[in-house]
């Protein structure tokens, strides 16, 4: 999963990773901090004959995300093509790290 997220988020440099990659990261490491406060769920999705994984941080999101998408629920058991992570601050007392617009 590392090589995807380096294609995702722009090769690495000689001089360390990008500034996409350092937000990542920091988006990564705030959705953790956010599931251990407030608890996991997991839901898998199947679009376009592949399966993808919602994992919320919480449970807060679920109604307002999931009604629109219940056509589309697949059976948990693979491994994703696709992972998001999903959580709100409120619930979980985790802000998103801000973003540096034009950082290096």
């Amino acid at each position: 999963m590392a090589g995807r997220r380096a294609q995702l988020a722009g090769r690495e440099t000689s001089t360390g990773p990008t500034a996409a990659q350092r937000y990542f990261a920091s988006m990564t490491g705030a959705f953790a901090a956010a599931e251990r406060t407030a608890g996991g769920e997991r839901r898998t999705l199947r679009v376009a004959g592949q399966d993808i994984a919602l994992r919320f941080a919480g449970g807060e999101l679920i109604p307002a995300i999931l009604p629109a998408l219940e056509h589309r629920a697949g059976k948990p058991g693979q491994a994703p093509a696709l992972t998001v992570c999903l959580w709100d601050s409120a619930s979980s007392g985790t802000a998103a790290p801000p973003l540096s617009v034009g950082a290096s």
